[in-house]
C-alpha cells in the first residue's frame, strides 16, 4: 500500500469512526468530566482485562492519575482474561522480544503479586509431551535458554514414565520439562488488581467507552455508556475482542475474534495424592504438530483443565455470542486428556466455559499508538499468547506513554496495513 493510499485511509477511518460512535449521545448528554484538571497527568484505561488491568497499575504505580473503566467489570466471563488459570512460559524459539518480555513478565507476577498481597503465580514447571523425535520449536528455544542460564530439560518417555507411572507414554517420543514455568490465576488476578487498585485511589467506572472527537492530532474525550464524555491527557484502549467495535474501520478485517472452548473435568479421588504431589502444567505435541493440547491441575480444587486450539477456528461476537459448549468439543477434549492421561477416563465434566482470542494477522501484539492521535494507544492482538505477558505489557505501555521507551515497528498499529492474511502458525 502506497503512503498516500495508507494517509488515506487513516483519514477515512478516524472520521468514520468519531461519526460512528459519536452519533446523538454526544449532543444528548451535556454532563463532562475533564480530568486533565488534575495536577498529575491523567490516563483513562478502557478495558479490564489482564492488559488493561496492569497497565492501569504500572501507570498509578508511576504516579498517572488513572481511571479504568470496563462494561462487565474485572476479569469477567466474557473477557478473554477470564475463567481460573493460564500457562507461564517463556519458549518462542529464536524471538528474543518475546522470550525477555515472558522472562520479565514472570518476575513481575512475582514482586507485584507480593505487592498487591496475593499469590499470582505458581511455580509447577511445564511438561511437553512430544510424539515426535524431535521437536523443532523446543530445539529452537534452546539458545536463549542456554544464554539466560536456565534450561530446557528433554527426558525420554521411559524415564518419564518411571517418574510418572500414571502417565500413558507409549505414543510418546520424549518430554521437555521446564522447571521455571507454571500458571497464573486468569480472572482472580484482573480482580487482585483491581481491588489494589480502588483501595489505593485509582478511580474504576462500569462503564464501556468509545472514541470521542479527534482534534488536532489527539483524542479529545471518550464517550461512556451513559453519553458522559471523560476528557484526560491519555487514553488507552486495551478492550480486546470488543477494539474492533471500538474502531471500525481502522481494524476492520485487521483482527479476527474466534472462540476457544475450555472443559473442567473433576479427578478421581484416588487419583488425587498422585496429582497434589506437585504435577507440573503440561502441553502435548502430535506427530503431525498440528493438534496443541493443554492442561492445568488445579491443587486446590482438584479440578483438571482441558483445552486444545481449535483446527478451524470459529469467528466469535464477545457481546451476543452463545458461550456454551457443543458435545463433539467435550468429547474431543476428553479424547486428548484420557489418551495422556488414562485414570480420567469417565471423569465427569464439571462445567465449561467459552471465551475468545484476538488473533492480529501475524500473532504479534498491538503496543501502538493510534496514528493519528499522539495520545491515544491501543493495547491488544492478544492471539492467545498475550496473558502471561500481563505485567510486562504494563510496564511496557507505562514506558511507551512516559517516552522512556519507544514504539517498536513489531507492535505498531501501522504494520497491519499491509497484512492481509492470518497466519496459522502459534507463537
Amino acid at each position: 500500500m502506497s503512503k498516500n493510499k495508507r494517509r488515506e485511509w487513516i483519514k477515512q477511518s478516524t472520521s468514520i469512526t468519531a461519526g460512528l460512535l459519536l452519533g446523538n449521545s454526544f449532543q444528548a448528554k451535556a454532563n463532562s468530566i475533564n480530568l486533565k484538571q488534575d495536577k498529575k497527568a491523567s490516563v483513562v484505561v478502557a478495558g479490564a482485562g489482564i492488559m488493561g488491568c496492569w497497565t492501569a497499575y504500572f501507570l498509578h504505580k508511576s504516579g498517572y492519575d488513572v481511571t479504568l473503566c470496563d462494561p462487565y467489570g474485572a476479569g469477567n466471563p466474557r473477557a478473554s482474561s477470564g475463567g481460573e488459570t493460564r500457562l507461564i512460559r517463556y519458549m518462542y524459539g529464536k524471538d528474543e522480544v518475546y522470550f525477555n518480555m515472558a522472562k520479565r513478565a514472570r518476575k513481575l507476577w512475582l514482586e507485584e503479586g507480593k505487592a498487591i498481597g496475593k499469590q499470582l503465580f505458581f511455580n509447577t514447571g511445564l511438561l511437553i509431551f512430544s510424539e515426535k523425535s524431535i521437536y523443532d520449536y523446543a530445539e529452537a528455544s534452546k539458545g536463549l535458554y542456554q544464554k539466560a542460564g536456565l534450561k530446557l530439560d528433554k527426558i525420554p518417555s521411559g524415564q518419564l514414565k518411571a517418574k510418572y507411572p500414571f502417565l500413558n507414554v507409549d505414543d510418546i517420543d520424549h518430554a521437555i520439562y521446564d522447571k521455571e514455568a507454571g500458571y497464573a490465576l486468569a480472572a482472580d488476578s484482573c480482580k487482585a488488581i483491581v481491588d489494589y487498585l480502588e483501595k489505593s485511589g485509582v478511580k474504576f467506572l462500569l462503564s464501556g467507552a468509545k472514541p470521542g472527537k479527534f482534534e488536532a492530532g489527539k483524542l479529545q474525550h471518550i464517550i461512556l455508556n451513559d453519553g458522559t464524555t471523560l476528557s484526560a491527557d491519555y487514553f488507552i484502549f486495551a478492550n480486546g475482542p470488543w477494539m474492533p467495535k471500538s474502531f471500525p474501520e481502522l481494524l476492520q478485517a485487521k483482527l479476527n475474534i474466534t472462540r476457544q472452548p475450555v472443559m473442567y473435568f473433576g479427578a478421581p479421588a484416588g487419583s488425587l495424592p498422585l496429582l497434589d504431589k506437585g504435577f507440573p502444567v503440561w502441553m502435548n505435541r502430535d506427530a503431525a504438530n498440528k493438534e496443541r493440547a493443554y492442561g492445568v491441575y488445579e491443587s486446590n480444587t482438584h479440578i483438571f483443565k482441558m483445552a486444545y486450539t481449535q483446527m478451524d477456528p470459529v469467528s466469535f461476537d464477545p457481546t451476543s455470542g452463545n458461550r456454551t459448549v457443543i458435545k463433539a468439543e467435550v468429547d474431543h477434549a476428553r479424547y486428548l486428556m484420557e489418551k495422556r492421561f488414562a485414570f480420567m477416563e469417565g471423569a465427569p465434566l464439571l462445567y465449561t466455559k467459552v471465551c475468545q482470542h484476538t488473533d492480529t494477522p501475524d500473532k504479534d501484539f498491538l503496543l501502538g499508538k493510534h496514528p493519528e492521535a499522539s495520545n491515544l494507544w491501543l493495547v491488544g492482538g492478544g492471539s492467545g499468547h498475550a496473558f502471561k505477558h500481563g505485567p510486562a505489557i504494563g510496564e511496557k505501555v507505562t514506558n511507551l506513554v512516559s517516552g522512556k521507551e519507544k514504539e517498536q515497528e513489531k507492535f505498531s498499529v501501522t504494520r497491519l496495513y499491509d497484512l492481509n492474511n492470518f497466519t496459522k502458525n502459534h507463537k
